[in-house]
């Protein structure tokens, strides 16, 4: 995607990141089991990144709904790597929250990305460690970007611009 900005021609800035890690204890105290919760939730949202309808906002809302008026970027790719789920966004700069995350990226701003999904949650221990499990039928609504991720070095990198 090429755009034209005062005369000249613009490149969409694209990024990239880890999003998610199953089989290990997130920062929210969270678990999600690699092969039962996170291998379904990305193998059923596929379809929508792939007609670019999963929109993500400028830190997470109150809720489940994605606020148009409040989206910043486009996710448009998304992978396993083992027990880790990698993916890549489009920065929808014409958006008043992509213009805040593309200059927030611009001057190198450390800027995290999250999940926001729905399913079930049980509290219960592993070896003692209080942990929030996520159960099966999880599934992902989008990424939102954070100040401060879950998943601590879920950051995100420029990849194109």
């Amino acid at each position: 995607i090429v755009e034209g900005v005062n005369g000249r021609e613009e490149k969409a800035l694209r990024v990239k990141s880890l999003f998610q890690r199953g089989n290990a204890l997130n920062e929210n105290g969270r678990y999600y089991d690699t092969q039962s919760i996170l291998l379904p939730a990305v193998e059923a949202i596929k379809e929508d990144i792939k007609t670019r309808s999963v929109m993500g906002e400028l830190d997470h809302p109150d809720s489940l709904k994605v606020n148009l008026d409040r989206v910043s970027h486009l996710i448009t790719n998304i992978w396993m790597d083992g027990k880790e789920v990698y993916g890549e966004a489009e920065i929808l700069h014409k958006t008043p929250h992509g213009a805040i995350l593309r200059g927030l990226l611009e001057h190198d701003a450390r800027i995290g990305i999250s999940s926001r999904g729905a399913g079930q949650l049980e509290q219960t221990r592993i070896d003692g460690t209080p942990v929030i499990l996520v159960l099966e039928g999880f599934r992902f609504i989008t990424w939102d970007v954070v100040a401060k991720p879950s998943v601590s070095d879920a950051i995100i990198q420029i990849s194109e611009s």
